[in-house]
């Protein structure tokens, strides 16, 4: 039995670069990064309101915390941290930074829109327009080596699952380093390899979540 490298992609996109800046700077979108480790926010020069230890997701209880305490820590989010915890921007800018992934050795996307996640639900509804052409850029997004090469099984079963069947070029993460929470790939890979047709990573949308 194989597993294929798999990951929870968030976006959060927009018509233009101005449109995404005012969504990542809305506090409903900042509260989305109290879901990111202490790790990742010590490497942004803020510790995570929640204490240097805080783990992620799992050790958040949203219950326990007031408007008012929600508030006060979505203020100290940077908003470099953003941009790393998501994938962001104009439609170009997010599927460059999907490509990251790609190149560590990503075989399957879930991609989950959270660019409604502002204050302007018209520019919320028209996000729907880049998200769209970022979909079908992603299905164009082809592996850079002949590993890993995709089941073609009970994969099949999987809903609003298409191959991504085209070659894209991809540019370094804005930080500088591989995009978070993906592993390094091998030293040894061979990128010069020749393209095989089951070299493919696949997107599932869950942006009608």
């Amino acid at each position: 039995m194989s597993i294929t490298p798999a990951a929870l992609l968030c976006v959060i996109t927009g018509r233009t670069p101005d449109d995404v800046d005012d969504a990542l700077e809305s506090d409903i979108a900042k509260s989305f990064a109290l879901n990111a480790s202490a790790e990742f926010w010590a490497r942004h020069g803020v510790q995570h309101p929640l204490g240097a230890d805080f783990t992620g997701t799992q050790d958040l209880i949203p219950q326990t915390m007031d408007e008012h305490t929600v508030l006060s820590y979505t203020a100290q989010v940077p908003m470099s941290l953003m941009k790393e915890v998501v994938l962001t921007g104009t439609p170009d800018d997010v599927i460059d930074q999907a490509a990251q992934w790609r190149d560590h050795r990503l075989r399957y996307a879930v991609v989950l829109n959270l660019s409604t996640l502002q204050p302007s639900l018209r520019k919320g509804l028209a996000a729907s327009i880049p998200l769209a052409t970022i979909l079908r850029g992603l299905k164009k997004l082809r592996t850079t080596t002949r590993h890993d090469e995709l089941e073609t099984g009970n994969d099949r079963k999987a809903s609003r699952v298409t191959s991504l069947i085209a070659r894209r070029g991809s540019s370094r993460h804005r930080s500088g380093r591989p995009p978070p929470c993906a592993d390094q790939a091998d030293s040894d890979r061979d990128l010069g390899e020749e393209f095989k047709p089951t070299d493919r990573v696949r997107i599932a949308d869950q942006s009608h979540l």
